[in-house]
């Protein structure tokens, strides 16, 4: 004890508030003699709490941000090579969401970019001749303007001809059925994913249906210019829509939960569900619509462009069976009826001789 009061009271004692003694204000010692004093004196020690501590405050705590479940993101290379989860990834998103993105797809921006520029032209060519050509394959929905292009339709492909000059629509049919057909090789290789791994399958065949070609152009993005999901309701009468941003942007769903939104850009495909394929897995899979939706901020106020593929791949109708009832005509009858007439068993002689329907029978 004598030790740690020698220590304490080697400090210099503090200097007197009032130095007379008197009780009168004008006799209290300067404040700055005070603040040097505690400044040079006071040392506050450094407390920690033990680890388990804050980890059980942080537990506590309130999050500060809320990050929604988004679409799975998957490789297309890693789907086709069947590594890893990505085709259960696959599978669970179009139940979940009834959209999948798949990056890897292997389309170079240099030919998305090249896509880009003639689909731009093609545009302007109608903003040129505006009061005479617009009216007639383009359709101005919500905050943009699409042009639907029908391959096997003679009419369209005379007049956007027309419109651009062979030349010019030589090399936009070149570019554009460049990108086209590569979705297309995209969408086979999904559909045969979902025929061989779905669980609920042929709750109604695929029909036959004539792919569809969209191209976007957005120029007003105000958020009050949304597409509703009534207008957008053609994606619902295919199997699949592949939706390719040809720059930044974000991707609104249309969920029966509400919308969620994400960002893309040229380096993803956004798949989304039709009522085809939600049908054919007997509603498993959910069927949605989507739109891109563009920041001028980000593009300097200039328009933005997409590309969307909307098809119907007939490979998810293999090893689909159909179940024909054939009855059994009365010479059939009597054919079993001979050939197995030996056969005395009654249960036999009954169903010989009976008019049933039979999916397949073997003599």
């Amino acid at each position: 004890m004598r030790e740690r009061r020698e220590y304490i009271t080697s400090f210099a004692p503090p200097p007197s508030p009032i130095p007379t003694a008197k009780g009168h204000r004008s006799a209290a010692a300067d404040d700055g003699s005070l603040t040097e004093f505690f400044s040079s004196n006071l040392h506050i020690p450094y407390l920690r709490l033990p680890n388990h501590h804050h980890a059980a405050a942080a537990a506590a705590a309130p999050t500060t941000s809320y990050r929604p479940k988004l679409p799975a993101q998957i490789d297309f290379r890693l789907l086709v090579s069947g590594v890893g989860n990505s085709i259960d990834r696959l599978i669970r998103s179009a139940k979940e969401f009834g959209v999948v993105r798949i990056v890897g797809h292997g389309i170079a921006r240099e030919e998305i970019a090249a896509s880009k520029a003639v689909v731009e032209v093609f545009f302007r060519r109608l903003d040129d001749r505006k009061m005479r050509w617009r009216r007639s394959f383009v359709e101005r929905v919500g905050n943009r303007e699409e042009f639907v292009w029908f391959r096997s339709d003679k009419a369209m492909v005379l007049w956007a001809r027309e419109v651009m000059g062979p030349d010019r629509y030589r090399d936009f049919s070149y570019r554009t059925e460049g990108v086209v057909s590569k979705l297309d090789a995209i969408a086979e290789e999904l559909a045969e994913l979902f025929t061989r791994n779905a669980v609920k399958r042929f709750g109604k065949v695929i029909e036959e249906q004539e792919s569809i070609i969209s191209l976007y152009r957005y120029n007003d993005m105000s958020p009050s210019l949304l597409v509703s999901s009534e207008d957008i309701q053609e994606s619902y009468d295919h199997a699949l829509g592949l939706h390719l941003a040809m720059e930044r942007g974000e991707f609104y769903v249309h969920t029966d939960k509400g919308p969620l939104s994400f960002s893309t850009d040229p380096d993803t495909i956004i798949v989304t569900v039709g009522d085809q394929l939600a049908e054919w897995s007997s509603r498993d899979f959910k069927s949605v619509t989507g739109e891109l939706i563009f920041d001028p901020n980000l593009h300097e106020m200039e328009a933005s462009y997409s590309l969307e593929l909307k098809c119907s791949p007939l490979s998810l109708n293999a090893g689909y069976r159909k179940k024909d009832n054939k009855k059994l005509s009365i010479s059939d009858q009597n054919c079993l009826l001979h050939v197995r007439s030996d056969h005395r068993d009654t249960w036999w002689l009954q169903l010989c001789t009976a008019r049933v329907n039979v999916f397949e029978y073997i003599i």
